[in-house]
């Protein structure tokens, strides 16, 4: 680092070296003023509070949190002190019952089969059965009718029609878990497989959606005019993706 001249030499400096002293001394002030800005904001960002969901664009998810305590492994189980025990009320006709009997005393190995029970301890559990599709196959027989030589068929029964490839209780529950739990398509067709063994494609699925909503169309068409004829009208909106474009939904409440 070159060393300064003392301000009483400055006198016997030629004006070139004036210049050039002036010049280095200003690109140092430069160069201190910028050093001085940056740790200025290094200052101010160390004052602000930590980035969150409420304070910025951050999401929930990253916001910091606190470790909860650490729960006892031993906790004591049943009501707290004061409070009435709550327990499942058994069901009076089960589906299902297994009798467990005592077969031998394993202290002394008597049989204890013959021995009638003084009492008998009911626990009970409830269980899903095991979920397995029912195909259901519809056989339409033809005959020719012997007036007029042509053949004909028998009517297929209300929600077995031949463009069906899936039963109304199939359809209900895929556009009640499309509509209602708002499972995408893919999840969808997923749940279906996984769940209920139900092969489904996407395309499927959505065809099931639409019928539902032409269906239902009728009725929707009824509470719309309900709703018209009303004296006051509540409404709300929210957006939905529809096709891979934007759009509004609209609710209104007479």
């Amino acid at each position: 680092m070159l060393t300064e001249p003392a301000i009483s030499d400055l006198g016997d400096l030629s004006q070139a070296d004036l210049i050039a002293l002036i010049q280095r001394l200003s690109e140092e002030v430069r160069m201190l003023r910028a050093e001085v800005h940056r740790l200025r904001e290094e200052l101010a960002q160390s004052k602000k509070p930590p980035p969150t969901s409420h304070n910025s664009s951050q999401p929930p998810s990253r916001d910091w949190k606190a470790d909860r305590p650490q729960r006892k492994r031993h906790k004591k189980v049943g009501a707290k002190p004061g409070h009435a025990k709550a327990e499942r009320r058994l069901v009076d006709n089960p589906d299902k019952v297994i009798d467990v009997w005592a077969e031998a005393c394993p202290k002394c190995g008597v049989g204890l089969l013959e021995q009638a029970p003084e009492r008998a301890i009911r626990r009970q559990l409830t269980e899903l059965p095991e979920i397995q599709p029912v195909v259901i196959e519809t056989r339409q027989y033809e005959v020719r009718c012997p007036g007029c030589q042509r053949l004909q068929r028998g009517a297929l029964p209300e929600g077995l029609e031949a463009s069906r490839r899936f039963g109304p209780r199939l359809e209900a529950l895929v556009t009640y878990l499309h509509h209602e739990h708002h499972l995408g398509f893919e999840r969808l067709c997923g749940v279906m497989r996984d769940v209920f063994g139900t092969p489904l494609s996407e395309g499927g699925a959505v065809a099931i959606v639409e019928r539902a909503g032409e269906a239902a169309q009728p009725e929707a068409e009824a509470i719309g005019e309900r709703v018209r004829q009303s004296a006051v009208i509540a409404s709300d909106e929210t957006s939905a993706r529809v096709h891979g474009r934007n759009h509004w939904e609209w609710v209104f409440i007479g």
